[in-house]
């Protein structure tokens, strides 16, 4: 999704994959927590994705175990689910989606 010139897969060599490669990536957000994801964890994602892509890109929020984020913090998330900017992409990993509100589930689309 971030790389400059992939057709199918990732070139590897770009200045995007470089900057994957290094784990610097301005235009990558990732949400990660040992216990439950709150709120102001889900605004901050969602502030950095309003803007303009810094590398002229996509952007990417990866939520990982999306199924620990708080109530709250699920209908903070609703409305970039529903409207998000252009070119933006959120991927959610969950180990149990029937932890997951109905209304994120029937905006995503589920891959297994």
């Amino acid at each position: 999704l971030l790389c400059q010139r992939a057709e199918k897969k990732r070139c590897g060599q770009c200045q995007a994959c470089q900057l994957l490669e290094a784990g610097s990536h301005p235009d990558l957000h990732q949400i990660q927590s040992e216990k439950q994801i709150g709120v102001d964890d889900i605004r901050s994602a969602i502030e950095k994705l309003s803007g303009k892509s810094q590398l002229g890109g996509a952007k990417v929020l990866i939520i990982h175990q999306a199924d620990s984020m708080t109530e709250s913090a699920a209908n903070a998330l609703l409305k970039t689910l529903e409207e998000p900017t252009a070119h933006t992409y959120m991927l959610l990993t969950a180990s149990s989606a029937e932890r997951l509100l109905p209304t994120i589930k029937s905006r995503c689309e589920k891959l297994l």
